[in-house]
């Protein structure tokens, strides 16, 4: 008798590895697969760091995942005891007025996040790298910082593994089909069948 997924994950960067973690918790059957062994070059996640920052400037509709997402993070950090988040701060500069920076702003009162706001002649007199005039502001959010983006890759990975998730990388997808209630999965090596996909796969 053919197996059947309940769920399966094609890409496992960032995204498709939390989420192959998260749907193993929850009870389901999970097979994530990848064109290559992640984390690898090939996919958005590509790069040792990525930063993370609440008050947003694109918009206040992000916050709650954010803030959601930073939850995330610290614990998996803490699960894990890897070196995942650091909290460094991080500052957003622009013209006084623009939208961005007006949105970080007010983002980041309306959510209570600790921050500061200085002049261009105060960044330029902390930072003596930098030089603004004062039609520049800048707001510091002292609680953001940066993520070793692959560590936490592979901690959710790894995590997944002793939790029973079938892995399946250096399988590159050649097709999906949609047939009734199961969806057929296709690559150079195997025929899947699954309840639900999801792919994460980038731009790759």
């Amino acid at each position: 008798m053919t197996e059947i997924y309940d769920f399966a994950i094609i890409g496992t960067g960032s995204v498709g590895s939390a989420a192959g973690y998260y749907a193993s918790q929850k009870g389901l059957k999970v097979l994530e697969l990848d064109v290559a062994v992640p984390p690898h070059t090939q996919g958005s996640h590509h790069g040792q760091t990525r930063l993370i920052r609440h008050a947003y400037g694109e918009g206040g509709k992000y916050l709650p995942m954010l803030l959601r997402a930073q939850k995330l993070w610290d614990e998996l950090q803490q699960k894990t005891h890897r070196d995942i988040f650091h909290q460094i701060s991080l500052l957003n500069v622009g013209r006084q007025g623009t939208d961005f920076i007006e949105n970080v702003e007010r983002s980041a009162q309306r959510y209570q996040l600790p921050y500061e706001k200085l002049t261009g002649e105060e960044i330029s007199q902390r930072w003596r790298n930098f030089s603004f005039s004062n039609d520049y502001v800048g707001v510091l959010e002292e609680k953001a910082g940066y993520l070793n983006s692959e560590i936490a890759i592979q901690a959710y990975l790894d995590l997944a593994k002793e939790i029973g998730v079938e892995q399946k990388f250096d399988s590159a997808v050649q097709s999906i089909d949609f047939q009734d209630d199961i969806v057929v999965i296709r690559t150079a090596q195997q025929v899947y069948q699954v309840k639900n996909v999801l792919v994460s796969a980038g731009t790759w």
